[in-house]
Formats: structure tokens, sequence, C-alpha cells
């Protein structure tokens, strides 16, 4: 589209124009006066109104919006959602289609960012008002960085800053969007956003006159009441308006209040008010800016009365900018209709209109300024955050366990708190309202816990990151409390933590070389524990050998009275079994050639040779590439025989073995030639194969061949016959139904517990330091600690794919990264291609990189105490953890 050789097309081609003159110029006031000349009145009504530009349109939509705009010829449009590109794009079109320059306006109290979703947000204006003096300076590089952002997307205007001083901890619209409640710091840090804006060529509007911050309505749903006196208005509310109208705003925007010192007729907001806009703004303060009316199409405002009544009541009142009204058409309408009868209404259109043009010429039309170019957000974030990040209390010399907490959590976080080990330190980081703690007090006081208090106010990264690094300098906190929360004055705040104790415990190697590393894991688990992902869990790392990290968390069931999470506490491994115990196996059988990869499975199980499974290999069932079924529900047989149903119930499980491979056997293979079917069949098969090789049980073959020689104390099958308490095994689902109530102690997967415990896909259980040893042995390529329990050449040959054409991604018995891993995969992305390991349905993983000499280890019952939702895949926990850990190596 070819744009007029005109100003319109340098606005297309530069977005912004900026002037560099006084506002006091007459050139502003000839080129209103030029433009004026050529209107009609319905045109100079027009230029009053600022129309909402619809968000998510559809190409129809959009047509009808541009038709529109071409019809009413407003004076302005405000944006609020959708991408930088498609926004200036749409810019572009408008403003052609225009006869006289559009004032472009967005509500951007956090940047374009606030607004634009492939931008990255600035903070909350809270958190700039913990910041001390000394950071002044950076308050202004955020003023600029706006004005920038603001520049580049062709904004002239953008409401912003809010001036209101906080007061009212259940103001349910300012809150954090406030600088504090201090009057002159907030006077002091909105000139400077101010200033910032307006160097840049963009109009700054202080809102939302005449003080918006002592509020318990939100005027978007009702019209909310201010009962402060005109005295308390004068000296505290008023405040921040008088220095930004000094200091030389180019907008002021009204607020719907109904404020009775100032206007006792409850009917009337404030916007409408002409005792509030005319003579308390623009005569008693000498306001010689553009008067914006906040929202019209606000319910304080629209659900007494229609777009028309508003728009004329609004301009009466002496607002200049009619914004978002209801009806655009229907605004305009009114305001020429009582134009045309009413002499005095029409000169005040005519004035205003001026008003807005020469307002127009200074924005857009006037020569031109540099724009200073914006930094990094993110860095910026992160350099604000340092200054503004407030420590409240430290009980602790260290953050402990960290936990995040947010207006959407902190209920969990409380309960949580009495779920966690008695002697544990945790350090609340509040990425949110400060107001929060006041919810909050009654439960933190009764805590007995060493406990640190940490507010950030907005949760973005860079805030995240200042926080990790406050917390490693443990002494460099200069944030202040901006506003008064319970047991927290205006003002508190810490420098450092609490000193450490004499004897502080000695830190782990994670945590001495990695501490933002190791403090971010404990932060993502608390975040699961919190989300009822898993009630607990262990965590191991291991590193040439040498343990990174090791550490138990929360408890065996969200039971604040259950056992905490121990070393020694056993896991139910689920399909962790394939690898740690049915995989070594076959390992074994093949080194000693009692079995041969390509050998097939009835050669040994007779009960197949007759079946359309006759010609599957070990190679292929190892693969997962055997078109063996998912599962099959032959357990449920045991329902049948009331024998068999108790002990299904109890601790004593039954054993149908014959009847489920049976059941196998008649089972139909998969058509789909060559594709991959993660299936437990195959492996349950496995297991038999392993029984009728061996002479002995699945279970017995691999403790007398690998447990033993490893010195696993705490891994084995059915840990109950072998005398094992319960309280120390993490329980998994609770079903009432089948098996009782909550299993604990038994395999919680149907057809094992059906095989009497022991199968070649389930039933294996274990802790994280055994599952470790297991993976040193692989890692080490089958060697423990001098001994070879297994040929390198043997770990090798599993260790690869056999089906990569075919898309399979699995090696034998292994499962292996996606060929491009991803965020959401099975693995971190930057784990190696020659790396390996298996996960489990009960919320398990054991991951081996011989590139990195990694092991991983994460152990949980994420079943408990039902399996769905399974929040521990879909907050991607383990593999979030562990590619924290490619971060530490890395970093190295």
């Amino acid at each position: 589209m070819r744009c007029r050789l005109s100003i319109l097309a340098l606005l297309c081609v530069f977005l912004v124009p900026l002037h560099a003159q006084d506002p006091a110029d007459g050139a502003a006031a000839r080129w209103a006066d030029s433009v004026m000349q050529r209107m009609k009145l319905r045109q100079q009504a027009a230029q009053l109104v600022v129309a909402r530009v619809p968000v998510n349109m559809t190409a129809k939509r959009q047509r009808r919006f541009l038709r529109d705009m071409r019809e009413w010829q407003v004076g302005g449009v405000c944006f609020f959602a959708g991408t930088t590109g498609a926004q200036r794009d749409l810019t572009c079109r408008i403003q052609e289609d225009s006869r006289v320059p559009l004032l472009v306006c967005l509500d951007a109290e956090t940047g374009t960012g606030m607004r634009m979703t492939d931008v990255p947000r600035l903070p909350c204006q809270m958190l700039l008002g913990a910041m001390p003096p000394s950071a002044d300076t950076l308050i202004l590089e955020m003023g600029l960085l706006m004005g920038s952002q603001c520049r580049q997307l062709g904004v002239h205007v953008n409401f912003a800053p809010v001036v209101d001083i906080n007061t009212n901890p259940l103001n349910p619209v300012i809150g954090r969007r406030s600088f504090g409640q201090d009057k002159a710091m907030v006077a002091h840090k909105a000139s400077l956003i101010m200033k910032g804006l307006q160097q840049q060529g963009v109009m700054a509007v202080a809102k939302h006159f005449p003080g918006h911050g002592d509020t318990d309505a939100d005027s978007h749903l009702q019209l909310p009441v201010v009962r402060h006196s005109r005295r308390h208005i004068d000296s505290v509310s008023l405040y921040p308006f008088h220095r930004l109208i000094a200091d030389g705003v180019g907008g002021c925007m009204v607020a719907h209040l109904h404020i009775p010192s100032l206007d006792t007729n409850r009917k009337v907001p404030s916007t409408l008010s002409a005792r509030v806009a005319d003579s308390l703004l623009r005569r008693e303060l000498h306001f010689d800016g553009l008067i914006f009316t906040d929202g019209l199409d606000m319910k304080a405002v629209s659900d007494s009365y229609n777009a028309g009544e508003a728009a004329c009541m609004a301009l009466a009142a002496g607002n200049d900018v009619l914004l978002l009204p209801v009806d655009v058409e229907a605004a305009i309408d009114s305001l020429e209709e009582r134009g045309r009868r009413d002499t005095a209404f029409c000169r005040l259109i005519s004035s205003r209109c001026r008003r807005v043009l020469m307002a127009k010429y200074r924005q857009i039309v006037a020569p031109l300024a540099p724009v200073r170019p914006g930094g990094d957000v993110h860095d910026l974030n992160y350099r604000l955050a340092l200054a503004g990040v407030t420590l409240l209390r430290s009980d602790w010399h260290t953050d402990g366990l960290r936990v995040d907490v947010t207006a959407g959590n902190y209920k969990e976080v409380l309960d949580s708190l009495d779920r966690m080990v008695d002697t544990q330190a945790v350090t609340l980081c509040l990425y949110d309202s400060p107001y929060l703690l006041n919810r909050m007090k009654e439960r933190l006081d009764l805590c007995r816990r060493p406990l640190n208090i940490i507010v950030a106010y907005h949760d973005l990264p860079g805030v995240r990151r200042a926080v990790d690094t406050l917390m490693v300098r443990r002494g460099a906190f200069s944030g202040r409390l901006p506003v008064d929360v319970s047991g927290y004055p205006r003002g508190s705040g810490l420098d450092s933590l609490a000193p450490a104790p004499p004897a502080p415990v000695p830190l782990q190697p994670l945590q001495q070389h990695h501490p933002a590393i190791a403090a971010a894991i404990d932060s993502i688990v608390a975040t699961g524990m919190l989300r009822h992902a898993y009630p607990g869990c262990q965590l191991l790392v291991m590193h040439r050998d040498t343990v990174l990290y090791d550490r138990c968390y929360g408890r065996l069931t969200y039971d604040s009275a259950s056992p905490a999470v121990r070393r020694d506490t056993r896991y139910d491994l689920a399909s962790v079994t394939k690898m740690a115990a049915t995989t070594l196996a076959v390992m074994r059988l093949v080194e000693e050639g009692r079995v041969q990869l390509d050998d097939r499975l009835s050669k040994y199980l007779h009960y197949l040779r007759f079946t359309d499974k006759r010609g599957i290999t070990l190679r292929e069932v190892l693969s997962h590439c055997a078109r063996l079924q998912a599962g099959d529900a032959a357990w449920r047989d045991v329902l049948t025989d009331s024998v068999m149903r108790h002990q299904y119930a109890s601790d004593t499980l039954p054993d149908i073995t014959p009847h489920i491979t049976k059941a196998i056997a008649s089972s139909k293979r998969i058509k789909e030639k060559g594709k991959m079917v993660y299936s437990d069949l195959g492996f349950i098969l496995l297991g038999d194969l392993v029984r009728q090789v061996s002479g002995v049980p699945l279970d017995r073959y691999v403790d007398s061949c690998f447990y033993r020689p490893l010195h696993l104390a705490r891994t084995g099958f059915n840990p109950l016959l072998h005398g094992v308490v319960k309280d120390s095994i993490a329980p998994t689902e609770v079903d009432s139904v089948l098996r009782g109530g909550m299993i604990q102690g038994t395999v919680h997967d149907p057809t094992a517990a059906a095989m009497g415990g022991v199968a070649g896909h389930a039933g294996l259980f274990g802790t994280a330091a055994d599952m470790a040893r297991v993976c040193q042995l692989l890692l080490h390529e089958g060697v423990w600690d001098g001994d070879t329990l297994l040929r390198p050449e043997t770990v090798r040959l599993f260790n690869q794919r056999y089906y990569a054409r075919q898309g399979n991604r699995r090696a034998l018995g292994f499962d292996k990264p996606l060929f491009t891993p991803v965020v959401s995969g099975n693995t971190a992305v930057s784990v190696s291609q020659s790396s390996f390991g298996h996960t489990g349905f009960t919320g398990t993983m054991i991951w081996v990189d011989p590139e990195y000499d990694l092991i991983y280890i994460f152990l949980s019952n994420r079943v408990y105490p039902d399996t769905r939702p399974n929040l521990l895949a879909g907050l991607n926990i383990r593999t979030d953890i562990q590619e924290l850990l490619y971060q530490a190596m890395k970093d190295n």
C-alpha cells in the first residue's frame, strides 16, 4: 500500500515524530487553526474521541474496524493487545486513512510488554518504590526505555505513570501499580518516569486524578467512594499531581470516583464533574495540558449513563479527550447534536478540539528529535530488582528451601510449611504484592521453623535472577518496603541475611560451586510439592563418581504428621524395573551365551510357538519394536476368585503369572510394521524368559548377579516380605475399591501385583543411593569397585539404537533422548545422544550420561493419592532439574 506523500507518509515511515519546540510556540496554534478551518462541527467533535482498537480481530472484523475508522474520523485510538509488528502495520493503515493525524495511545505502565505479547515486561511501580534514592538513575532509565518502546510502536501517548498514593491494603485495582504510600516518594519517582517518557517524545499521563489510592472498589466494575476530607485530598492525594504538573507532564487522567468532599452529587462520577476536572485540575492546579477521561466503557460510568450522555457530560466537566466510549458513533452523534442546539457547547467543542490539535502538532507534526535507544529489558529488570528486592525477615544465614509465593499459591505454601521437616529453614520469595503478607501473617506467626521473607514484587525473569544473586551475596539488600503491611511498617528492610551459626552444615559440592543452580533446583522441587505434584522426593546427582547433590524433600504423604523422606526411604520404581532389573538380567544371559539377541522368544517360551508372536526376537522386544500391545487387563481375573481378590487387597499378593502370560500369548499384535509401541507385555515375557533360562525367578537372579555385588541394601522386590517396615516405604495410590486402601509396600502396577509382585516390567523398590550404584555400574561399562559384573562390549551393545531408521529412539532396554530434544520431551534438552536411562509411572527417573560423566536420580511418589493429573510431567520438573545440572556442567 502506498502512503500519501504528506505528513502521514512521514508518520508511517518514522512512526512517531517528536517535537523539539516550546509548548507556548505559536506554530502549534497556527497549525491547529488552519486544520480547524476545514472542519465541520462533527469532525471537531470526533477529534475529542479516542476509540478502542479491538483485540484478536479476524480479517473480516479488521476490515469493518477500518471502515468504521474512515467514517468516524476520530482523534485517536488506544491499543490493548497484540504484537509489535501487527500494531505497527495497523497503525500505518489507520493513519493513512485519517484526514488528521491520529493520536495513538497505549496503557503501558510497565512498558509495551504490558500489552504486546512479543515484548518482555518491565517491573511494577511498587518495586521502584522500594528502591533507594541512589538508584534514581535506573528509574529514569526505565522511563527512557518505555519511551523508546512506544516510539518504535508509533505510540504518542502512554497512560503512565500511576501517581496514586496507595494507602488502602484492600484496594483491588491499584495495589502494586502504585509506587507506595509516601507522597513525596511517589511524586519524585513518578516524575522520573514522566521525564523519561517525554524526553523520548511520548506524552506521559499522570493518573488517576484526584487520587485512587484509598478505595476498596474497582471502578471497572462499580463506582468507588473516597471519603477523605478536602484538606486530606489537598495535602496528600493531590501532592504528586502538583509535582508532575510543575515538572511539565503532558496529560492527566481523571478517575471514576465519588468524592463527597469535592462533589456531593453521588450519581456523578468525578470524571463527569466540573468541580473536579475543570475547577480543581484546570483552574486550581493550573494544568494546561490534555485532560483525559478514564475509560468511559468502565462500569462506574456505563452503568448509569449511555455513551452519548457520558460524552457530553465529560466534555462539559472540563475533559479534553473522551477515552473509549462504549459506542463511538453514538458519542459523536450526541456531541454534534448538542453542539448544534447549544451555542456555548459548540464553542466548547471547538476550543477543546483546538487544544487536542495543538497537542497533536507537538507530538506528531513538529520537527523530529532523535530517540535515545533503549537497553535490554531483562538486564534493566535485573538491575532494578537488585536495588528494589526487599529482605523483610531473616532467621537463617542461607536460603534453605526456597519457596516462591504468589497470590495464586500462598494458601498452599502455608499448608506446606506444616508438612516440612521441623528444623528445615525456608525462604519465602514473594513475587507479588507485599499486601499478600497481611493474609499470611497469622499463620506465619505460628510457624516455628527458621524463616527468611523476601519481597520481590513482580514475577519476571530478571527479578528472579536478582533474587538468586542477592541470596548468594547475602549482604546486599537495599530495598525497603514502600507500604505498611502487617507487622512491617513502611521503610522496613534488612541489609543482609542472619549471621551464620558457629558451625554451619557443610555445603554439598553443587551448593558450593553453583549456589544459584542449587537454589533453583530446590525452588523447582518446592514448587512441585506446593502444586501437589508429589508429597516428597529423593534427588541424587553424581559427577565423576562424586556426589554433587543428595537431598531429600517433603514427606511420604501430604499429612504433616507423616514421616519425612529420608535417604533410606524406598520408592516403587515402576518401569525403572525394566532397566534396573530385567535389562541387566538379559545382558548377563547374552554375555554368558545362554541367549542371543536375535533369538526368537518362542525358543524359550514355548507358549508363544503357535501364536502370532512366535517370530519376535529379544532385540525387538528390548527395543519395543515387537508390535505388542501396550498393556493387558488380564490381571482383573484375580477379582473373580474370592481368595485371590482378598489377597489382591492385602499385603500378600496373589500370583497368576501363568494366566497373565497365556493372555499375552493370545493377544493380537499390532498390524502396522516398524511401529514403536512402548509395551509392558514384552518385558513381562522377558522376565519369564529370565526365569526359564536361569532356572530362578527374576528377583533372585538379579539379586545374586547384581544387587549383592553392588551392596544394594535397600533394593528388591516385595519389600514387606523381606521385613521392611511400611513407614520406610513411600506409598503410592489410594485404591479403596480394589487394593484395600493406600498401597504401601506392594507394587502399584496392577499386573505386577497379580503376578505376586515380581515382573519384568514393574515391581522393583529402591532408593536413590542404590540406583546411583546401578547407574555407576553402567557408566563404567560393567565395572564396579574393581569387579567386572558385565563386559564393556555388552554395555555398549545394549546402548545402541537398532531401529533409528524407523524413528525409534530407544536402545535395548534403555530409553534414549529424542533425536532432537525439546523442552517438554523425556529428557533435558542438553543431554548427549550417548546418554540413556528410564522413567517410571510412579514419578521416578534414572539417567546416565557418559559424555558428561553424569548420573541423575529423581524418585518420587507422584501417584499419591491418585494418578491424575500428572503434574510432575506437566510441570517438566524432572527435566527442568536435569537441564540445570547441564548448565552447571557447561559453566565448569
